[in-house]
């Protein structure tokens, strides 16, 4: 069992990665992480010693101040590499670096002095350490107006906003399950102090768009999937359609879904359709519209664990289920 711990779980690169890690419970564990423990040397320290694997994530991109992008992200940096040398910790790092290290702006400096941190400190330990360059990423669940611009124009568009290109730029582009993909590989692999992930996929912010607003056309606004070129275009769209909020979009197509799932089906399958009359056999799902709860790990009873779902709050519950003579209470 490989022991995994991921800083910056909770960003979009992060929350991915612990997602597919997961899936894969007898091969990998999760080591918990909390961004306070940077200022927490013992809980940093618990941490750290744990891991077989650390993926060190957590940075910021995009601060009013450009000083505190810089000192923000070096600083993480120091106190992981403090951290290390305290518990003489001998496992391997995974740092995610940037394109944006040749490009002179806080953030691409912040990355490459952290990286040359973390190189520093293998060949002195004699540790494992892969500083991974990453290109542009994109993908579901990305934060608009940081992560990425699809991710920035996807909700626009979903929004009925209209984007706006500043620069039409060429992007050298990955897709967060192929990136997600490229890290899990590097496990136990031996030391690449300047690893650079090829990225898949080129296009100008113009052509990107110009797809984006094709999925809008015919997906929201006549119910047509869209035909797809290529991979990249799938990929795309599986991006566009996370940004849509299914209840204000297409308020009569979940009615519809729910009726083929709890009739149709039925009727498909020659399952007669009970009524609910006086002396019928009970045949009932108790289902409450109003109560409030909190959907976790604990009590997800699915084989799948991949989901955005987690931590969210819900209003309807089913309580149980009547069945014949018998009944099933889920609370």
């Amino acid at each position: 069992m490989i022991k995994v711990g991921v800083t910056g779980s909770n960003g979009f690169i992060g929350w991915h990665l612990c997602r597919t890690i997961e899936l894969y419970p007898n091969k990998f564990e999760l080591i918990e992480f909390k961004r306070d423990w940077f200022n927490q040397s013992s809980n940093l320290d618990s941490f750290v010693s744990k891991c077989d694997i650390i993926v060190h994530l957590a940075a910021i991109n995009r601060h009013i101040e450009e000083t505190s992008i810089y000192n923000t992200n070096v600083g993480l940096a120091e106190r992981l590499v403090e951290s290390f040398r305290r518990v003489d910790f001998k496992g391997q790092v995974i740092f995610s670096s940037s394109v944006q290290e040749d490009r002179d702006n806080a953030f691409g400096n912040s990355k490459k002095a952290a990286r040359e941190l973390f190189s520093n400190w293998s060949k002195k330990s004699n540790a494992k350490f892969h500083g991974v360059i990453i290109p542009n990423v994109f993908g579901a669940f990305g934060l608009p107006f940081y992560n990425s611009v699809i991710s920035t124009f996807c909700y626009q568009l979903v929004n009925n906003e209209f984007p706006k290109i500043e620069n039409d730029t060429t992007l050298n582009l990955i897709y967060i399950n192929d990136l997600v993909k490229n890290i899990i590989e590097l496990f136990n692999t031996d030391s690449k102090h300047n690893f650079i992930i090829e990225h898949t996929n080129t296009f100008k912010v113009s052509e990107i768009l110009s797809v984006l607003n094709k999925f809008k056309n015919k997906y929201l606004e006549n119910d047509i999937i869209p035909t797809f070129n290529n991979n990249f275009e799938i990929n795309l769209f599986n991006t566009f359609r996370s940004y849509i909020n299914l209840n204000t979009h297409f308020p009569e197509a979940v009615e519809q879904f729910v009726n083929a799932l709890a009739i149709k089906s039925r009727v498909a399958f020659g399952i007669e359709l009970r009524p609910i009359e006086v002396d019928s056999v009970v045949d009932a799902t108790l289902f409450d519209t109003n109560t409030n709860w909190l959907n976790t790990k604990e009590q997800n009873v699915s084989k799948s664990i991949n989901t955005p779902f987690f931590g969210k709050n819900f209003t309807g519950k089913v309580h149980g289920i009547l069945r014949n003579d018998s009944y099933i209470l889920a609370d």
